[in-house]
């Protein structure tokens, strides 16, 4: 998931108000949006694997990157809930969906092709370094100055 993303829609109070209509509860309502994207990665990962184990991982990664590519452009591009209502969060919720449905099959397709490329001695490093990136790229935009 981008950070830059993440941030955005996430505890920045003034984006909050931007997209679920200010108040008290838009930044409850902006965690719920996250607590219900994350159920969608188990599910990519499903759909993704299947589509890696009959195509191939190369294949699956692409495709995979091609919503999450669309999702984050329309994201960027979302209009404000003064400008369209309660449309605007609803939206940014279902795109949050279909990212985090993305990185559900990209995180365990990409893991999975590199563990399959390695030499049996190093897939246990392989497979930790795949994972120490993702943790590494997930927290860099923050630790960023502004």
């Amino acid at each position: 998931m981008s950070g830059a993303t993440s941030r955005c829609t996430c505890t920045s109070p003034p984006c909050c108000r931007e997209y679920f209509w200010g108040g008290e509860l838009s930044l409850l309502t902006t965690l719920a949006g996250f607590a219900v994207s994350s159920l969608m990665r188990p599910l990519g990962a499903i759909v993704f694997g299947h589509i890696g184990d009959q195509y191939g991982r190369r294949r699956m990664l692409l495709l995979s990157m091609a919503p999450m590519t669309v999702a984050m452009l329309v994201i960027g591009l979302l209009p404000t809930a003064a400008q369209i209502g309660p449309a605007a969060g609803w939206l940014l919720l279902l795109l949050r969906c279909v990212m985090a449905f993305s990185v559900g099959g990209e995180y365990s397709g990409v893991t999975a092709y590199l563990v399959q490329g390695a030499r049996p001695a190093r897939r246990g490093l392989v497979a930790s370094l795949a994972a120490t990136a993702s943790e590494v790229g997930g927290c860099s935009p923050w630790a960023s100055p502004r």
